[in-house]
């Protein structure tokens, strides 16, 4: 029944005697049984939050009741806020649930007061006027909110069905037994008993229904690529917004998956690519991803429609200068599920792998930056964008040269094995990369490099690489990118200085604990 007609039907109810008699059987007594409403359908503007709620500090307004509960009723902040994101995302998502758990409310002469329910109407209220409460909730929060608005406004109710007791003495006793025995634990049987670990996986295995389609991905794509669907878009945080968006029709349709649970590699690349979309869309727009809705979602499927047919227009030979004279409006860009994609379409994205890297304090300033590339890095489909893109990180390419020579000059045995220097003199970027190149290249380090299954578990392969790669004439051109104008430099001189960035800079690495007393190759 609608919520206007169960309206109706209440108020009409209302107009008969509230109470009922009940006889004993045997004594013949007459008592006088108290009728709560159940099922009255009530505005969510009218209903009031509970200020004294046992669940958050005693407060003074409706705000600030809202902020204690967004912020304070998990075990931290961060865990309250992502608690409350969830629960948003469920309600407009999935419509507001009433039936298992019914929203308690007393009427007072303030008012309707909530005295169970009090999150779930926080939420609902928040989805309804986002801008009311936009001082308290985090900006990404904020955003958020309004992206969970666009996507299902029909499920985000401004009426719903609730328990209403009066404010009589035996009402509120009512009321308040029926919320210890909710709230305060098993009581010996006389309060809720919750399901036992055993008892949930039971009814899960007997009764669960089925996973939604992107929590089935989960797994096969962190099989594939290492981490989980919702983690390659952004963390935990990021759980709500990977399935609104892609357990939506759109992308079920789009990805057109049979088993999500046990998807091929094909479709898994697939995945993979719409992700890879909706990130780069997001971050042209200076959006978090979860302001996209489902008709940015169209959009995405769209540009990849048309950007694996085109064309490049530009080429590595011309220098920026010119092909930002000569650049169109068209786009182009290799298919993310080509295996070349990483190395034509990432800046450094030859040698950027996340295996090359060694997890150690001395190098995280150099891994930052290393990872930065490795995510912001990506050459756009817009031609004017990838080529001033390029234009404002060229620059930054000498940095990963000075930083690597860095970490490795501070070594003490470096300088037991590096060529010596003129007392009191002082060498450029090349000459201080050119002492480490003349150490990368004996054999001894290439077998340890081969052995550690860095550049290739193939000696010949690693020394191929190292003896023709000039890294100190690399470093060179950087610091003359660094220092002038790009306009007459060739779109592939950058992208290989780039890669020789990255390669030296594992190099360097590897070097270092190479150099180390107790590694292997001393």
């Amino acid at each position: 029944m609608a919520v206007d007609g169960r309206l109706r039907w209440f108020q009409w109810c209302r107009q008969l005697p509230f109470e009922m008699r009940k006889w004993d059987g045997q004594q013949k007594e007459k008592e006088t049984i108290m009728l709560m409403d159940r099922n009255t359908p009530i505005a969510v503007d009218d209903l009031q939050l509970w200020t004294a709620n046992p669940r958050i500090d005693p407060v003074d307004t409706q705000l600030e009741a809202f902020r204690e509960i967004y912020l304070q009723s998990g075990v931290n902040p961060e865990a309250s806020r992502r608690a409350f994101r969830n629960l948003m995302d469920s309600i407009s998502s999935k419509g507001f649930e009433n039936e298992a758990e019914p929203v308690l409310v007393q009427k007072t002469g303030m008012g309707f007061e909530v005295r169970d329910g009090n999150r779930r109407v926080s939420a609902l209220k928040c989805l309804l006027h986002p801008q009311a409460y936009r001082e308290v909730l985090d900006a990404d929060d904020y955003s958020f909110v309004l992206g969970c608005r666009e996507a299902h406004p029909e499920y985000i109710a401004d009426s719903i069905v609730v328990t209403m007791y009066g404010d009589s003495r035996e009402e509120s006793a009512t009321l308040d037994d029926l919320l210890v025995r909710k709230h305060n634990g098993p009581q010996d049987g006389a309060g809720t008993v919750q399901w036992s670990h055993k008892a949930k996986q039971r009814f899960n295995e007997a009764h669960g229904a089925p996973e939604d389609f992107s929590s089935q991905l989960e797994a096969p794509f962190d099989e594939a690529f290492g981490q989980t669907l919702t983690s390659y878009l952004g963390g935990t945080k990021s759980r709500s917004t990977t399935k609104r968006l892609f357990s939506s029709k759109v992308a079920k349709n789009y990805l057109d998956i049979e088993d999500p649970a046990h998807p091929t590699s094909d479709e898994l690349e697939k995945t993979k690519e719409l992700a890879d979309e909706l990130k780069d869309m997001a971050d042209e727009r200076h959006l978090v991803l979860s302001r996209l809705n489902s008709g940015d979602l169209k959009e995405a499927i769209e540009r990849m429609s048309d950007a694996h047919s085109a064309q490049p227009d530009i080429t590595d030979s011309q220098t920026v200068g010119d092909a930002l004279e000569g650049s169109k409006d068209e786009e182009f860009r290799i298919p993310r599920h080509s295996s070349l994609f990483k190395q034509l379409r990432y800046l450094g994205g030859k040698w950027n792998f996340n295996d090359y890297r060694i997890d150690d304090p001395e190098f995280d300033s150099l891994n930052l930056m290393l990872s930065g590339l490795a995510d912001r890095g990506l050459i756009t489909n817009d031609n004017d964008k990838c080529l001033r893109r390029m234009a404002i990180l060229a620059p930054s390419c000498r940095v990963f040269f000075e930083l690597a020579s860095s970490i490795v000059e501070r070594q003490p045995s470096f300088h037991e094995r590096a060529a010596p220097v003129e007392k009191g003199g002082t060498l450029s970027l090349k000459e201080r990369v050119g002492r480490i190149q003349q150490l990368i290249r004996e054999d001894r380090f290439i077998t340890f490099l081969s052995s550690k299954g860095v550049l290739s578990t193939s000696y010949n392969s690693c020394k191929k690489v190292i003896a023709n790669t000039d890294f100190a004439a690399e470093a060179d051109m950087s610091n003359e990118t660094s220092h002038g104008s790009i306009a007459n430099v060739q779109i592939e001189t950058i992208k290989n200085m780039f890669n020789n960035a990255v390669l030296f800079s594992y190099i360097c690495e590897h070097l270092v604990k190479y150099m180390t007393p107790d590694t292997q190759g001393k």
